[in-house]
């Protein structure tokens, strides 16, 4: 199977609008939906997002940026056992005045992003990222 495969199955989840899988070292976009914001993520992104705990703590207050969309991090449990997990919400822009729930899964190697549908709820497509990235922890990637 390959990381394209594990992208259009979450995208064929209930409620899921983007989804990537991102390699933490070196930072890289391994798969994304075509045409999604996502497959858009730069190394220095990905790099914001795999930097430890307490560098990411400013994240918190300036928020981040995934595939130029500008975001706001809800939570970040990104190292604590059991959970693995960021939660962060886009902001409105003039593009698009409506905001959406993203959830990230850390694996030991990557990154599961997926971002929901407009008006879906973040705990929605949590299960779907973090299942994916519970899979690949339990492989060792």
């Amino acid at each position: 199977m390959s990381w394209d495969s594990y992208v259009t199955n979450l995208m064929a989840r209930n409620g899921v609008d983007d989804a990537a899988i991102l390699g933490l070292d070196p930072p890289s976009v391994w798969a994304a939906y075509p045409g999604g914001k996502f497959a858009s993520i730069t190394n220095e992104e990905i790099q914001a997002l795999a930097q430890s705990e307490s560098s990411r703590k400013r994240l918190m207050a300036e928020g981040i940026t995934l595939g130029g969309i500008k975001c706001t991090v809800l939570r970040d449990n990104l190292d604590v056992d059991e959970i693995f997990t960021m939660d962060i919400r886009t902001k409105a822009c003039p593009d698009d005045p409506s905001t959406y729930s993203i959830c990230i899964a850390k694996s030991q190697e990557a990154f599961v992003i997926v971002k929901a549908k407009k008006d879906v709820h973040g705990g929605t497509v949590n299960p779907h990222a973090n299942g994916l990235a519970e899979y690949l922890r339990s492989l060792g990637q």
